[in-house]
This record gives C-alpha cells, structure tokens and sequence, in this order.
C-alpha cells in the first residue's frame, strides 16, 4: 500500500491510499479545537485517556491529513516486514530504484540502486523515473561546472565503461567536465578523437 501511495498518478489516487495506509497501520485523527473538547480533555483521568481516546485528538470522522500515526502500530507493520530496525528501514533500500536498458533486459539493467527521493520533491527520483543527468555549473570569468549520468562513456554491455559511472552517481559524487573552447584545443584528458567530415 505504501508503494502504491508513493507511484500515485494523480493527486486524488495518492490521497485515496494514504487513507488506506492510516487505516491499515492505525492512525488518529485531530479533532478541530474548541473549548469543549479542551475541557472534556482536562477532566478526563489519565487511564480514560488511555481506554477511550483523548477528546483532543481522537476523532472518528476526517481525513489522515493533520492526524499523527500510531508509532507503535507503524513500528509493528516495519518490524513485520523487515524485522528489527537495521538497513533495509532506509528508504533508498526499501524503495530501490531501477535503470531499466531501453530493450528490458535485466541483464544489460542496474536493479534495486540505494538511491533516496521521491517523485513530488526536490530529489524526484522514483522506482524507474526521475532526473538522470546531473549538473552544477560555476559561472565567473571561467566557466566551470561538474556533472554525471547514471551509465557510462560505451554502449556496449561487455565493456567496463557501460556502466562505470552508476555507482558514483548513486552516491551523488560529480565529475568535473571538459570545457573546449575550439575544435583544436588539446588537454591531458582527451584520450582519442573523431573528425567527421561532410563529403
């Protein structure tokens, strides 16, 4: 349920299975304040509290949204699935995210990568979408900037370089990138070239 939660494709769907997840691993709605709640609160003993619900929070109409899940009921179903907390918990391995090679074969794929985001915020990454290309750029008298793509520089699957750059890329590390300023320019780095010529 979770995951489906978290692929929704429309905002109605998510919020449909998120009220599925409350219900599933016990959640308690916050009931709107007034004075009659907050004083049925203040005269209501600690054990009531515990047996009936606190007329503060508990309500039983509303949606999960301003609510506050049940810890031990939300570590109950973790427990349950991924025994005792260790780090199958994170959510970049419970998640997994998937490079998917364009003829879907896992073999020539990179399955279940250790890589953290969510579809709706700033690191949007899902199960198999999200951002690929990675870049931050300096901009000053001298352009710099530095970048990385989850693959590598060989689009055969036999070669080291098919996907040598995955790993890094998980980890979010960058490489500097090459700037040219002519076709003739030369640099330490440059390993081979390629001249293509109009006939």
């Amino acid at each position: 349920q979770l995951k489906k939660m978290i692929n929704s494709q429309t905002l109605e769907a998510m919020h449909a299975s998120k009220e599925i997840l409350a219900n599933e691993i016990g959640a308690i709605f916050r009931r709107q304040r007034n004075g009659g709640s907050t004083l049925a609160a203040a005269n209501m003993s600690a054990k009531d509290k515990e047996l009936s619900g606190d007329p503060e929070l508990v309500n039983t109409e509303g949606t999960v949204d301003g609510g506050t899940f049940k810890f031990k009921a939300a570590h109950f179903e973790l427990s349950a699935s991924f025994g005792e907390m260790n780090e199958s918990w994170q959510w970049g391995r419970y998640k997994g995210t998937d490079i998917i090679h364009l003829a879907r074969i896992p073999g020539f794929s990179r399955l279940d990568l250790n890589v953290g985001g969510d579809l709706r915020i700033v690191n949007a990454i899902g199960k198999t979408h999200g951002p690929s290309w990675r870049m931050v750029v300096a901009l000053g008298p001298e352009v710099k900037a530095w970048g990385i793509y989850p693959g590598g520089q060989s689009g055969n699957p036999g070669s080291p370089h098919y996907d040598d750059f995955v790993d890094d890329w998980v980890e979010g590390e960058l490489a500097e990138l090459l700037f040219l300023k002519s076709a003739d320019s030369e640099h330490q780095r440059i390993v081979s070239k390629l001249n293509l010529e109009a006939k």
